[in-house]
């Protein structure tokens, strides 16, 4: 399934892409607030961080989503018998393809919006619409992600083999 390994490296492209703005909004606050003691504190910052933090989590949410690194509440699941498990996860990821679908399809035409009335960020002066459209490109992913696991949870539930090896996160061995 060449799909499914294309998905699965573009997320993991995005996710490692989704670090940097990360790293820059912290930068950023530390300069931030080094400044404030010698009375020159950096303008813009908070905005520049807030578009930073956005942009990190919609680059990281497919790949998360693909290591199952979500937090979910168990608390009835798991109580319940095998079947009704792999049930409820087709349907969970059912909404999921749904819900995250509509999202993105309703976050073009906000895209296309921003880009056309040249929507600005006040105190840096940049464009928003780059920030909107990478969100949009997690989400798709993202929808990309769900489709994918749902995919999965009925080929489970039909008791057919995996199509694809998730992906495995990397733990660093600290002694």
């Amino acid at each position: 399934m060449r799909i499914v390994k294309f998905i699965q490296t573009v997320n993991r492209y995005l996710f490692v892409l989704g670090a940097v703005p990360l790293f820059i909004a912290a930068i950023l606050t530390v300069i931030d607030v080094s400044g404030r003691y010698i009375r020159h504190p950096l303008p813009g910052t908070l905005e520049i961080s807030t578009l930073c933090l956005a942009l990190s989590v919609a680059l990281t949410l497919a790949h998360t989503q693909a290591l199952k690194g979500n937090t979910d509440v168990d608390v009835l699941f798991n109580y319940l018998p095998s079947k009704a498990k792999k049930v409820t996860s087709v349907f969970t990821y059912f909404l999921c393809v749904i819900m995250v679908g509509l999202m993105a399809w309703r976050a073009w035409p906000w895209v296309a919006f921003c880009h056309r009335c040249q929507e600005w960020v006040d105190i840096v002066g940049w464009p928003l619409w780059p920030f909107k459209a990478a969100m949009l490109l997690g989400l798709f992913c993202l929808f990309l992600q769900f489709i994918l696991d749902f995919v999965e949870s009925l080929r489970e539930l039909a008791g057919k083999p995996s199509l694809f090896q998730r992906p495995t996160e990397k733990k660093l061995d600290i002694e």
